[in-house]
């Protein structure tokens, strides 16, 4: 089969296609190398106090790249540079705390208010403007942004924008809970969307395997025919989701071609569309010469699923869950309020 990887970056939290499509891929690359810092997602980041208050004593914690940050006290000006970062501080402790993001933020809606530093170029003497206690930062910012500004002397915490797993999605609401000061509410955060990840996959497991679906994701309408494999955040999203992804066993967000796709011959194509986009998407399926012939084309089996949720390794991602399951399987019943939420 002829699958390339693209040098091109998606990011996991952009709601633009274009933003997208550009950062994902890069951030990828940067983590296929095994860039698996920090504590394990199934405790309490290390030096993280217990979230008792947020007058809780000086925070020191190691992100991703293995740098140890020390906040005198829990940050109260932060700004964040991914939109899953975003979800993830506003999830934890409101927007309150935030007082600059990028231009690419849509959730909460409040943040649309906020200031913006930039988009995928991010300028470093805005941020130092909004006078933050701590930017929170991905490893793709690390080789610009994050020197310049820890020379202004801002704290950054860098984390893993690329989550392959829901743990590394309950670890990241994990650091940002303790940097807030807000340790006990991100545990509580954790155990909700875990329990109802753990109750979706029980509800799935009662599919017969016989009537267990096949998919393929497009990342991007055609002829570009991006997709997500099994090693990514939104492999694991279908896994749980008892979907089984065709290119399960490909890494990263390669490139398939239209052939490559006829011949997997998937039962479901899984469109990650932004706002507005699902029409264009679609007529583009239609026109494609290869993917039209798809059964799944031919047969109206073509689901278009939240590109905000399901691209935004944040606590929104449980929510993409729900949104698959309900699309592929629409006769299993979706647990609802699992653990309070």
């Amino acid at each position: 089969m002829r699958r390339r990887t693209s040098g091109h970056r998606f990011d996991a939290g952009a709601v633009r296609r274009a933003w997208a499509l550009a950062l994902l891929f890069g951030a990828l690359w940067l983590c296929l190398g095994g860039c698996q810092n920090g504590p394990s997602p199934g405790a309490p980041p290390k030096g993280a106090d217990d979230g008792a208050d947020r007058e809780a004593a000086a925070i020191r914690l190691v992100d991703a790249t293995g740098a140890e940050v020390a906040l005198p006290a829990p940050a109260r000006r932060v700004v964040t540079l991914l939109p899953s970062l975003t979800e993830t501080v506003a999830a934890v402790a409101g927007v309150g705390p935030l007082v600059g993001v990028t231009a690419n933020d849509t959730y909460p809606p409040e943040v649309r208010t906020l200031p913006t530093v930039g988009d995928m170029a991010v300028d470093p003497e805005r941020v130092a403007a909004l006078r933050p206690d701590l930017v929170l930062a991905g490893r793709f910012h690390g080789t610009t942004v994050v020197p310049a500004l820890r020379r202004l002397g801002i704290p950054v915490f860098v984390e893993e924008e690329n989550a392959r797993t829901f743990d590394d999605v309950y670890r990241t609401i994990r650091n940002v809970a303790a940097l807030l000061g807000e340790g006990k509410r991100g545990e509580a955060l954790v155990a909700r969307l875990s329990s109802r990840v753990q109750a979706i996959e029980k509800a799935v497991r009662a599919v017969p395997e016989a009537e267990r679906k096949t998919a393929f994701v497009l990342l991007s309408p055609p002829p570009d025919v991006y997709t997500a494999g099994g090693d990514t955040f939104i492999g694991a999203v279908l896994r749980a989701a008892g979907v089984m992804n065709v290119a399960e066993a490909a890494e990263g967000w390669p490139l398939w071609s239209a052939e490559d796709v006829v011949r997997a011959d998937p039962d479901v194509l899984l469109l990650v569309v932004g706002e507005g986009e699902a029409k264009r998407w679609i007529e583009a399926l239609r026109r494609s010469p290869g993917l039209s012939t798809l059964r799944a084309v031919r047969e109206s089996r073509v689901v278009t699923i939240d590109a905000d949720r399901i691209s935004r390794p944040g606590p929104r991602l449980v929510e993409a869950l729900v949104e698959v399951v309900r699309a592929v399987y629409p006769d299993v019943v979706v647990p609802e309020g699992v653990g309070g939420g």
